[in-house]
């Protein structure tokens, strides 16, 4: 009986590191996605788009995750994402500094 609740608390907490891992891959492909909408939001209107509502329909988060704006100009932007499903953060940016967690320009990085 004590080798199968072993067995269970290793599964249960490999489990949870598979959904961390998965949570914080799906923040890291929305940010990538906001940095091509933003792009071409730039190319159309001579300044990157402030909040994530400019950008649609052409970009939407993935249910659960929450994708907000930080910085943006003419020049650059920053955003950062949640999860409602994770504690992590993950943050991108292009021709501004960059926002923790992320380390560098165009860098999702996850926490």
């Amino acid at each position: 009986m004590v080798i199968i609740g072993v067995l269970a608390s290793i599964a249960i907490q490999s489990y949870q590191g598979v959904k961390r891992r998965a949570y914080r891959a799906q923040m890291q492909s929305d940010l990538r996605h906001l940095m091509i909408a933003q792009e071409e939001y730039m190319g159309d209107n001579g300044t990157y788009a402030s909040a994530t509502t400019q950008l649609q329909p052409m970009f939407v988060a993935t249910g659960g995750n929450t994708l907000t704006i930080t910085q943006a100009s003419t020049t650059g932007w920053a955003a950062t994402a949640a999860s409602s499903n994770s504690p992590e953060t993950c943050a991108i940016s292009r021709g501004v500094a960059p926002v923790p967690p992320a380390t560098g320009e165009g860098c999702a990085g996850g926490q």
